[in-house]
């Protein structure tokens, strides 16, 4: 197993769904799914500096054992150091299917 050391950001994911309200205006409601441990990957100063302006830019991996991840999906939604990101893939990563990455992009 991985060094559990390495997942020490708590990050929340959540659904947004969509009603109307008595008067028929569109309502988005936000149901918190799960609080996991995870390991976000940093980029370095040249990394960002290479994704500006490309449709690299805004965007961030994280990294999540794979137990928690069966109950995320790429309709979800979470937030991280006070910013929105939208879920763009999971991606399995490693031999032994213990982790995924999650690729997501700033909302």
């Amino acid at each position: 197993m991985k060094n559990p050391r390495k997942y020490n950001k708590k990050i929340t994911f959540f659904e947004v769904t969509s009603t109307k309200d008595k008067f028929g205006v569109p309502v988005e409601n936000e149901t918190i799914v799960a609080t996991i441990p995870a390991h976000v990957k940093t980029k370095t100063v040249r990394e960002y500096e290479r994704t500006i302006g490309t449709v690299l830019e805004g965007t961030l991996q994280i990294e999540v054992r794979n137990s928690f991840a069966k109950s995320i999906k790429t309709s979800m939604k979470f937030e991280y150091a006070g910013i929105r990101y939208d879920i763009k893939e999971m991606l399995p990563n490693d031999i032994e299917q213990e982790t995924v990455f999650i690729g997501v992009k700033i909302s």
